[in-house]
């Protein structure tokens, strides 16, 4: 999935488990970060993390893809920080 906004960061709100998630890559303006769906002590309940921050307010190139296209990862809403 790829998207272009306007605005200082980005987050994710994704389900959560303690095992038996996957892992999304994030590129936002070529700066890559990971997020995985699992976390100690979850229960398939949702989650946040925040993907990319800047100090000031532009255009951000967002990319979201699998680490591993075969494991589950849900992502149930992506947050524009302004």
């Amino acid at each position: 999935m790829t998207f272009s906004t306007q605005g200082k960061g980005i987050f994710l709100v994704y389900k959560a488990n303690s095992s038996g998630m996957g892992t999304v890559q994030i590129n936002v303006n070529g700066k890559q970060s990971t997020i995985s769906g699992n976390k100690q002590y979850t229960w398939g309940g949702p989650d946040a993390d925040l993907a990319y921050i800047q100090d000031t307010t532009g255009t951000l190139n967002v990319s979201i893809s699998m680490q591993n296209a075969s494991s589950d990862f849900t992502i149930w809403g992506i947050g524009v920080i302004q």
